[in-house]
């Protein structure tokens, strides 16, 4: 839910603002959760299809993709810490 709100000077137009309510963050918290959720099966489906190819790799090409699996687990943990540390209230 937002709250609308509309506020003036004299000789100003009246300008609107929508401030999200709590229900609002816990709404986005839970689509970003979910955008989460769907980006690890996606990366983990990657990781099943890949892992049966990657043997016909080059050594460089191995190391690029294991460097680029541990950027994006650290990016998802972090992403995840960050919603874990949101306050309770907020997420419900």
């Amino acid at each position: 839910m937002n709250v609308d709100i509309s506020h003036g000077r004299p000789g100003q137009p009246v300008r609107r603002a929508s401030i999200p309510t709590d229900d609002g963050l816990a709404e986005g918290l839970a689509r970003l959760t979910a955008a989460q959720d769907a980006l690890a099966s996606l990366l983990a489906d990657l990781q099943s299809e890949l892992n049966g190819t990657s043997a016909l790799w080059g050594e460089r090409a191995r190391q690029a993709y294991v460097e680029a699996q541990r950027s994006w687990e650290a990016s998802t943990a972090r992403q995840r810490q960050i919603v874990a540390d949101i306050p309770a209230h907020a997420r419900a």
